[in-house]
């Protein structure tokens, strides 16, 4: 409420969009109220706007707009000063169009239940603003008011925070705007701004485009920056996106030992941490993950979690069967903490259930050695703890080798597919470290406009699956799948047939062998009662079975 100038010069904030809604000022030639019974039952073609995932958009009849009862005209504040309804109802269409027709939820007044209302009365607060589909039980629902900061205000997002997988050192980050037409005409441009070092972030590609990708080849953060432009005024505005690469952290290997303050970077990628900042304030982290010294200062460990936190960390490690000793704790009083182990390389496997213990409390750390053990398959594993109680204390955990597991090349080779999501590598002959071969494996093309070759041991490039009644016979130069026709099908179901005669006849030929060789033989025993054919050499006997004697 207020008059027309007060609308103007308005600073935008959060908290700004549904004060600015409901702020709104008839104009003097505005026409009285109507008649309407304040319990109205409002029909379905009563409505003026409508709501569709998570906006309000006004009717506009393919963008000529119906606005009746004088409600057009209305004056309303938006974040660019004063504009009438029609105007703000132009803006939204023009920015965001009209939305999916489907799942709509249609509203009486302009502003899906909020005001301004129209002068026939039946808009107004004490009357029927809301739903027009459920009869007078929808009358005070409203749905969400306009969006006037998306509509004017010219922004842009860069998107949430991500982190790469190792094997896949690539990622692809995507900026969206808001307050602007087609007209506009806008451009964008990417920028790296902080991380490792420059030279880790090995090429940036699409850099003008909304959706650009980034190559890495070290671990740690990478900020990267977009501007927006708009080409009619020269406005821009710009943005920051993380891009976590949580490469094996170098700092040991698995079997060995996991020091808790060396977790992944990236809060709800590399760690789980409700609380912000370092609580503890120990260590050469800066993020939210809370570190504190132990008593003398001789180590780190991480402590003041919460129950449903959890650390990660990427490792390389070697198949086998390992047993986990935790060196825990708990900073206040004792009693029974539990957690949980799990392993990844693809899909998260849990490796020993719920791990219990008895917390002696006080801060003091304990040995806990975990019942049973866990395989990891090799490679490279992501291992996270979760923790499932408050006040738990983590400063370190080894896994120890107990046994081997005895894997066959192939199935290794098929682990460093695993690992790489079908990214194209394998096994290195005679070592444990999986390399890019340049080829996909059978039934698996490879797909030239996301493949990246960067060389040996990066794992890069992407092989795809080939489509549903396609084939690839196995790795090789041709990388293109084939539609499988009668004639390669009857082709393959000769070779077949004739590989099975062959094989018949050589087991043939084989026991003719044998039994020509069992005749031979039992022509050539000695009878017991006959005379030595072989002077110098007495014929083999054996003991009876309930005998330890014979003669010679």
């Amino acid at each position: 409420p207020g008059s027309e100038s007060s609308c103007n010069a308005m600073t935008t904030s959060s908290s700004t969009t549904t004060t600015m809604a409901s702020c709104y000022n008839r104009p003097s030639s505005y026409p009285p109220s109507e008649t309407c019974t304040k319990h109205c039952s409002p029909g379905n073609g009563w409505w003026d706007s409508y709501e569709v995932d998570g906006r309000c958009y006004c009717k506009m009849d393919g963008g000529s707009g119906s606005f009746d009862h004088g409600i057009g005209d209305v004056i309303v504040c938006t974040p660019a000063g004063p504009r009438t309804v029609r105007q703000v109802c132009q803006q939204i269409y023009d920015v965001y169009g009209e939305g999916p027709t489907q799942n709509r939820i249609y509203f009486n007044t302009v502003q899906c239940g909020h005001g301004p209302p129209n002068s026939a009365g039946d808009e107004d607060l004490d009357a029927c603003p809301g739903r027009v589909d459920m009869g007078s039980q929808g009358c005070h629902i409203r749905g969400v008011p306009w969006d006037l900061d998306g509509a004017y205000v010219f922004s842009v997002d860069a998107g949430a925070d991500q982190q790469f997988s190792y094997s896949v050192n690539t990622a692809s980050v995507t900026a969206t705007v808001s307050g602007v037409v087609s007209s506009d005409n806008v451009t964008y441009s990417w920028r790296y701004i902080a991380g490792p070092n420059s030279p880790a972030l090995t090429s940036l590609w699409n850099s003008d485009k909304a959706s650009a990708n980034i190559l890495v080849s070290g671990r740690g953060e990478y900020v990267m920056e977009v501007t927006a432009t708009k080409g009619s005024t020269g406005e821009f505005v710009k943005d920051t996106v993380t891009v976590y690469a949580n490469n094996p952290d170098n700092n040991g290997n698995i079997p060995g030992r996991i020091e808790a303050e060396a977790a992944n970077r990236g809060n709800g990628l590399g760690y789980v941490d409700m609380t912000p900042g370092n609580a503890g304030g120990a260590g050469s982290r800066n993020d939210d993950v809370d570190v504190y010294t132990t008593p003398g200062n001789s180590s780190l460990y991480v402590g003041h979690v919460t129950a449903g936190e959890s650390l990660t960390f990427t490792k390389w490690t070697q198949s086998g069967m390992y047993r986990t000793t935790l060196r825990v704790g708990a900073s206040g009083s004792g009693g029974m903490r539990t957690l949980q182990v799990f392993a990844s390389n693809g899909s998260p496997r849990n490796l020993y259930g719920n791990i219990t213990f008895n917390a002696m409390g006080g801060g003091m750390l304990q040995d806990v050695v975990v019942d049973g053990v866990g395989e990891l398959y090799g490679y490279i594993e992501e291992i996270t703890v979760k923790f499932l109680s408050d006040d738990i204390l983590l400063d370190y955990f080894d896994m120890e080798l107990v046994t081997t597991t005895q894997t066959t090349t192939s199935s290794r080779e098929d682990s460093c597919l695993r690992s790489a999501g079908k990214h194209v590598v394998m096994l290195v002959t005679g070592g444990s470290v999986c390399m890019d071969i340049g080829v996909c494996p059978e039934d698996y093309f490879r797909n030239e406009s996301l493949w990246v070759n960067s060389g040996a041991g990066n794992g890069d490039g992407y092989c795809q699956p080939c489509p549903v009644g396609e084939f690839r016979e196995g790795p090789g130069s041709d990388n293109t799948c084939y539609v499988r026709t009668k004639s390669s099908s009857t082709s393959r179901r000769v070779i077949v047939i004739l590989s099975l005669i062959f094989l018949g006849f050589i087991f043939l030929i084989g026991c003719i062998w044998v039994t020509y060789r069992c005749v031979s033989k039992r022509e050539n025993v000695i009878d017991e009662n006959q005379v030595n054919l072989y002077p110098g050499k007495e014929p083999n006997i054996q003991f009876h079975h309930q005998m330890n004697e014979a003669n010679v």
